[in-house]
């Protein structure tokens, strides 16, 4: 990753041209699959005006700064048109995603709420740019449970850890590697279908993703009723909250259903019947329906 710092720069072509030559550089030595181009909104005159400076060729900050990002995009993707280039949330919106094919939440360390919000904020509004957690962090004293509500509350974005794997506890690793088979598996419902964060204003505590052939949930607070149609499809609720039990609202009976642990191991079947029930769902598991 290799980061510029944009408030030392002048709005010079010669400047310009130094920054996209490290790039291009960099990408054609080192074999990289991309950069995270950050600190964007570090540009900025901070009350004052420019001066007219005949050495420059542009005398707008804000022209300067879309060359500079376009033509950096431009070059990069002339040698390799897969480069990844992500930006971060703070400088998001319409105009910059022209120039990156990525946008990660910004700075929420530990923070699994501000996690879940931003990347929910990014989805609705970034289009089909691919939205990125902040990286996960957790403490080794965590139980498997606590730690996976980290993963949970990044799951409907591409999770990124920084976990010390060789440092942290066999429990936790397992719940990793079960959490990223998930991810896996259910990849195009997660990340590439119908997506329904539900109630902004609270943080969004209930959050659906639904594909031609399944529905995934996740419940973040215990308070919430989970209404389920049962419209032919397969549903995975997601238990994201401190409680071992969620109140449903079915429609319809499953022919099935099971119960899986934090680690994705059978907690056993579930007797489910239509209308209002509350039903056993292991903390940071899910619920099973099979239709």
């Amino acid at each position: 990753v290799l980061q510029i710092f944009p408030e030392k720069a002048k709005i010079y072509k010669e400047v310009r041209d130094f920054l996209i030559n490290i790039y291009s550089k960099a990408l054609l030595d080192w074999g990289l699959d991309g950069f995270k181009l950050d600190f964007i909104d570090s540009f900025m005159l901070r009350g004052k005006s420019l001066e007219y400076d005949g050495r420059r060729d542009y005398q707008s900050l804000e022209d300067a700064v879309d060359v500079l990002m376009t033509d950096i995009s431009s070059a990069l993707r002339a040698i390799n048109p897969e480069v990844l280039i992500e930006f971060r949330q703070r400088y998001m919106g319409p105009a910059i995603l022209q120039y990156g094919n990525m946008i990660r939440a910004a700075d929420c360390p530990a923070d699994f709420t501000f996690n879940r919000r931003r990347i929910c904020d990014l989805r609705l509004t970034s289009g089909s740019t691919a939205v990125h957690s902040d990286m996960l962090v957790w403490s080794t004293d965590e139980t498997p449970e606590g730690a996976a509500k980290q993963i949970l509350s990044s799951l409907f974005g591409v999770i990124q850890y920084s976990m010390v794997l060789q440092t942290i506890p066999e429990p936790q690793r397992e719940v990793i590697r079960h959490w990223l088979k998930f991810s896996q598996v259910h990849r195009k419902t997660l990340l590439k279908s119908d997506f329904r964060p539900h109630y902004p204003a609270l943080g969004y505590p209930f959050i659906e993703a639904e594909s031609d052939d399944e529905l995934i949930a996740a419940v973040y607070i215990p308070t919430w009723t989970v209404k389920l149609d049962g419209a032919g499809k397969n549903a995975y609720v997601i238990n994201a909250t401190d409680c071992e039990t969620l109140v449903f609202d079915i429609s319809a009976s499953p022919k099935s259903a099971e119960a899986f642990d934090v680690c994705g191991r059978s907690a056993g079947a579930v007797a489910v019947g239509k209308g209002l029930q509350r039903l056993s769902v292991p903390r940071s598991g899910y619920l099973k329906l099979t239709y």
